[in-house]
Formats: structure tokens, sequence, C-alpha cells
């Protein structure tokens, strides 16, 4: 895979702490692609990582981002 961009974000407190050690911690979105055995492989790294308290993947299929994506069009009903 290949890294597009990282985006760090501010530290934040936990909506929900399960851990009471961790009741906050710094956010980052790191953007990147490649074939999907990539995700598997860095969910495995960072769950290994007790450093990295939480992860959370949102893939996007076919080129686009987020900030890309076209709303729906409504429907004549």
């Amino acid at each position: 895979g290949k890294v597009d961009k990282v985006e760090p974000l501010e530290k934040r407190t936990f909506s929900r702490i399960a851990n009471k050690r961790y009741p906050s911690g710094f956010y980052v979105n790191i953007w990147f692609h490649g074939e999907s055995k990539v995700m598997d492989h860095l969910r495995t790294v960072f769950i290994r990582d007790d450093s990295i308290f939480r992860v959370l993947f949102t893939e996007v299929r076919y080129g686009r981002t987020p900030g890309k994506v076209k709303a729906a069009e409504p429907v004549a009903g």
C-alpha cells in the first residue's frame, strides 16, 4: 500500500471510556490505498501495538475520497 495523506487531529476525551487509565487520546486520520489485504495487515499491526488504544478503518472504493463523494440525488415520488 501507499500512504497518501496523514492528518493529525487534536487530543480528545473518549465519549465512552473503556479503560480509566486512558480517558483521552490523540486522533489521526491516515489516508492510504492498496489491496484489501493491506488493511487486514495494518489492523493486526495496530492491535499488537500497546501505544494504540483504538483503531477504526473506513473503506472507500475505486479512488473516491470522502470529500469528493457526490451526494445522492433525491428521488421524485
